[in-house]
Parts: structure tokens; sequence; C-alpha cells
């Protein structure tokens, strides 16, 4: 059966305010935020967003309501008597069961499961809350928090319609956030790469499956005379040739598309190799032993995409020794 045309524009507006709402940051404190602001009072008289921490408490995390003040109240006495993720709070039991949790009635002994203190039923009484409707957030693989439509007042319970938007919206939010938590996963590993990689003597450098440089430390951004990584990174190969030429043990240039990486690429075989760099803009010279390894970061739905990491090992003291030059064959 399909929606009236008004409840199909009023849907419409409500999940373009959200989508507008999730689209200003990535950072999911920002999101939840603005997302409880858009629904007050469009559907509901306070709105509250619950987050579920790591360690499995129920965590608020943002509340929106017809005035400031309230919301502010709200928001302190969650955060000093949260709920108990086992007990009867309508927020607890839509986590637990990962379905919505209507209350188109509260009456006073739902209060009382409601409340989470004296102080926390106070405020009901108060605010004189009349009906409720809990939506849980589910990604595909977990329920990451509720969504709670709070009617005080005069205000009826919410209709089946609105049932529908606060639905979609959980369900884009809950999207959101979950990109959001693997953004900022991403960004923490990308951080503790560079701490690990830029310690290091050797210069490395990862390039995707396209040859396109995408993390190189200070060492590699040095030999091969950039400024720094974030130069370096993303530099087309004409860019690269501009500063430093490459030669084998027998003084023949090798032109880019011969060194390890461009053969790996083409899915040649690309054995290290020794290697003389020299950086045209000062003349200097050094020894390098460069190899490459293919990595695949995998995805539960398959292979998924392919990275070449670079070593290039300064071996500029060894080879003057003679103790490379004697055990290198010319580059293949």
């Amino acid at each position: 059966m399909s929606r009236p045309d008004n409840e199909l524009e009023r849907s419409a507006e409500v999940l373009s305010d959200v989508g507008e709402a999730l689209a200003v940051s990535i950072q999911t404190d920002v999101m939840i935020t603005l997302v409880a602001q858009r629904l007050v009072p469009r559907l509901c008289d306070i709105c509250v967003i619950d987050l579920i921490a790591p360690d499995g408490r129920i965590g608020e995390a943002a509340v929106a309501a017809l005035d400031e003040v309230s919301a502010l109240r709200l928001e302190e006495i969650r955060q000093r008597h949260p709920v108990d993720p086992a007990g009867a709070h309508p927020v607890a039991r839509a986590i637990r069961s990962g379905e919505p949790v209507a209350q188109d009635e509260i009456t006073e002994q739902d209060n009382l499961a409601i409340a989470q203190s004296d102080e926390h039923m106070a405020f009901i009484v108060e605010q004189r809350y009349t009906s409720s409707y809990v939506v849980p957030l589910r990604s595909a693989t977990e329920t990451l928090g509720t969504i709670s439509l709070l009617g005080t007042g005069a205000r009826p319970p919410l209709e089946a319609s609105a049932r529908v938007i606060a639905r979609d919206i959980a369900r884009t939010l809950a999207l959101a956030i979950e990109k959001a938590r693997l953004f900022e996963q991403v960004r923490r590993s990308e951080r503790f790469l560079q701490a690990v990689l830029a310690g290091l003597s050797e210069a490395v450098a990862v390039l995707d499956s396209e040859g396109r440089i995408v993390f190189a430390n200070q060492a590699a951004a040095e030999l091969l005379d950039f400024g720094s990584p974030a130069e370096l990174c993303g530099a087309p190969p004409e860019a690269i040739d501009r500063r430093v030429e490459f030669f084998d043990v027998d003084g023949a240039s090798v032109p880019l598309e011969e060194m390890p990486c461009a053969r790996q690429l083409r899915g040649e075989d690309a054995p290290p190799m020794l290697t003389r760099v020299l950086q045209r803009s000062s003349l200097r010279e050094r020894w390098a032993r460069v190899s490459v390894t293919p990595v695949v970061e995998e995805e539960p739905r398959g292979e998924g995409e392919r990275y070449l990491v670079s070593v290039i090992e300064d071996v500029t003291e060894l080879v003057r020794a003679g103790v490379l030059a004697e055990r290198s064959s010319p580059a293949a």
C-alpha cells in the first residue's frame, strides 16, 4: 500500500534535512547532535540518541528538546545516571531485541521503568512524558545504539507514517555512524603506520594498483629529492624522473618502467635490485637495494585493494666496501 502524497513529501523533507545534517561532518558526535536537532519538533518534543560504548555500556550521546534548558538538564541527568543495558528501559529493550519499542501511552508504572534515578523521575513528571518511540540503530552486523522520540504534554503518539520515517532515519544514521567509525579506524591505522615508518632509516613508499604513491616516509622523500613525504605522494612518474636517475651495477641508466615496482605492476618477476640513485639537482649519488612486496587489503566480500610496498635500503657504505658489489648481478 503506497503512502499518500503528503506523507511522501513529509518523509522526503525530513530525510533531506537529515541528509544535510550528516553531510556537515564525519565526526560521530557532531552528526548525531545535528540529527537530533532536526527531529525536534517535527517528529517529537524530545529526542535522545544513545550509542553503545565499546565496553557495552549505553552512553547518552545527544539530546535535543523544545527548549535548550530542558535538553541540557536531561543530558546532565543521563550522564550521571546512564541507562542500564539489562534493565526495562525502552532503550535497553530496543538494543537487546534489535526492534523498535513503542509506547503510545506512558503510565506512572512506565515512568518507574524509564526513570534511572529520583532526579530523572522528577524531570519526566515535570515534562509530562505521554508517548515514546525508540528505534534501534542497526548496521549490517550489529546494533550501534538507538534514537528515542518522546512526546510530551498534548502531543499525540507517532502515527504510522512518522514511524516509517523514524526507521528510515535510523537506517541512514546507522550507516553514517558505521562509515565514520571505519574512517576513523583508517585514520588511526595511517597515523600508526606513519609513526612506525617515519623513524625508519630505510626509504619506504606504498603504491596503489595504478602505480600512484599513496604513502611515503621522510627517508623516501629525501632519497628521491622531494621536500616532504606529502610532496612525493601523488607525484607522477615524470616528476620523479626529473629529480632522480637510476643506474644498474654496470652504469647503464634504468628507466622507471624497468624498476621493480613498475615490473610488479605489470605482473612480471621483480626480484630485489641493486641500483645507483643520482639526484639530478645536487649530483649526489647513493647506492640502494630496491625491493617490492605486493599486499592485498582483504575485504569480507572478496579480494580488496592491491598495494605495493617498496623498500629502498641505502647500502652505499656496503657497496663502497665491496661487500654487495661482489654478490650482486646486473639488473635484469
